[in-house]
Formats: structure tokens, C-alpha cells, sequence
């Protein structure tokens, strides 16, 4: 099946023990394969299924992270759970729960990763000094995230932050939320797909490999800081399967590290050439 087709099943699941019945079985997973990767015993996900037992606050954020959905589908799971058992997220407001699932049951499933044209204007945008790391410090698009966490991940003035948040939602690449100072950005990552001489990607690295030369400087001595650097023999047909290896477990990690809560901006920046 393909993902809009899962999707289209999903979304019209009564509840979130329905939604993951129906999960398991768009999937092909049995209760112990989603078991596994959640961590719980083998049991537990079929007890919740079958009602016998009710998600926490903390088993529905290790569900919700274990499931392969892009934030669309995480986001219904979530709310769904919230409809449902009221002590699991209190932040979120009760009398707007039924809105926002009927407005996610009519948007189609999108990519986590959004494909934005290096020449079109919104994506020039990032090339503003600091514009990726507000960005970033936006969290995940499943929550919101106060002006001053954007502030303090940052390090950056209020003014300075504030002209960058209106940018980037000019360029939909964040949303505001109605009533109060918290956004969100509208994907988990960004692919830049490259057009001719690349130069935006180019541009964009080139600045990323001097911020990380300029904090090694300083750095290297450092617990908290990482700098790796190695140069190998691999056999040329081995070349694909080694920056497929690199990417998966770099976005695996990022796909499971991002998040709203978080206190610390960490910049990544990788390089494989010959």
C-alpha cells in the first residue's frame, strides 16, 4: 500500500486503540514487533488494544515516537490519546482537541522531510545569519515552543529573533500559533534540492564548516563538544552502501532527538568526499 493509502485508513480510526489495531495491520506488524520497539513487554500493546489496559502520559510519548509516521499521523495518534485519557497532556486545550482532529483528518499524509527548490525565494531565506538555528530551535512540529526557549537555545536578541520568526513564517517554513508568542515548524527537516551549480547548498555548508572550524578553536579540550574527523580506504563499489549507512543512522537520530522540550541547539555537520 502506499502512504496515502495507510493514511486514508488511519485517519478515520475511531480511537487511538483503533488507530493502532489498524497501525499494526496497514503495516504487517504483529504486537511483538511493535513491542520491541517500543520497550514495553510483549503484552502491553495488545492489552491496550483490547482496552484491557490505558496509555500514561509516558507510554503515549513512547508510542507516538515509535511510530514510522511523519508528524501528521504522530500528531492525530496524540491527540486521539488526549480525547480519550485526560491526565495525559494537559497543555493541550480540550475544546479545540475535536477541531484539530477533524482538520489533520483532512490534510493528506506529508513527508517529514520537505523538498524545498534551492532558486525559489523562500528557500534564500535560509542564508540569513542564524536562520537555521531559530529554525531549529522551534523543536518539533508536534508542539509549540515559547518566543524565550527560542531565545535562550539561541543565545540571540529578542529583536534579532523576532525579524527571523516572521521570515521564516513568510516562507511557511514555520507557523504561529493564533493567540499567543509559540511556533512551530511546519516539517521535522529540510531537503535542499539542488539545481545547477548548487550555489544555496553550497553557501549553506561552506558558513556551517566555518562556525565549526571557529568552535574548534576553542572546543577540542571540551566534555561537551565532539569533533571527529577520519580518512579511509573503502572499495568504490562500497561507496553508495556507506553514505546510505552514514545518512540512515544520522536521521534516525535526529528523527528521534528532536524536541520541543529540548535546552541545547546542536549543530551537525557531515562530510563525505573523495
Amino acid at each position: 500500500m502506499t502512504a496515502d493509502q495507510v493514511w486514508n485508513e488511519l485517519k478515520n480510526s475511531k480511537d487511538y486503540r483503533d488507530f493502532l489495531a489498524n497501525y499494526l495491520r496497514l503495516r504487517q506488524l504483529s504486537l511483538s514487533d511493535f513491542a520491541r520497539a517500543t520497550g514495553f513487554g510483549r503484552g502491553f500493546p495488545g492489552d491496550v488494544i483490547s482496552g484491557k489496559r490505558r496509555l500514561t502520559a509516558k507510554s503515549s510519548i513512547v508510542f507516538e515516537r515509535s511510530l514510522k509516521l511523519p508528524p501528521t499521523g504522530r500528531r492525530l495518534f496524540r491527540l486521539l490519546v488526549a480525547l480519550k485519557e485526560e491526565d495525559t497532556y494537559p497543555e493541550l486545550e480540550r475544546k479545540d482537541l475535536a477541531h484539530e482532529i477533524s482538520h489533520l483528518r483532512a490534510k493528506r499524509l506529508v513527508s517529514p522531510r520537505r523538498i524545498v527548490l534551492e532558486e525559489k525565494i523562500p528557500a534564500r531565506i535560509l542564508l540569513r545569519p542564524h536562520a537555521l538555528a531559530v529554525l531549529a530551535a522551534c523543536g518539533e512540529p508536534n508542539s509549540w515552543t515559547t518566543l524565550e526557549a527560542i531565545m535562550e537555545r539561541t543565545q540571540l536578541p529578542a529583536q534579532r529573533v523576532i525579524s527571523l520568526l516572521k521570515d521564516l513564517q513568510g516562507a511557511q517554513f514555520i507557523f504561529p500559533h493564533a493567540t499567543e508568542a509559540r511556533f512551530k515548524p511546519s516539517d521535522e527537516h529540510i531537503h535542499i534540492e539542488p539545481q545547477q551549480q548548487s550555489e544555496l547548498f553550497v553557501q549553506i555548508f561552506k558558513k556551517a564548516t566555518e562556525e565549526a572550524a571557529e568552535k574548534a578553536k576553542t572546543s577540542l579540550g571540551s566534555q561537551e563538544e565532539l569533533f571527529f574527523n577520519s580518512t579511509l580506504c573503502v572499495r568504490k563499489e562500497n561507496v553508495p552502501e556507506l553514505k546510505k549507512a552514514l545518512g540512515d543512522v544520522i536521521l534516525k537520530f535526529i528523527d528521534s532527538a528532536t524536541d520541543s522540550e529540548g535546552e541545547r541547539l546542536i549543530k551537525l555537520v557531515v562530510g563525505l568526499h573523495f
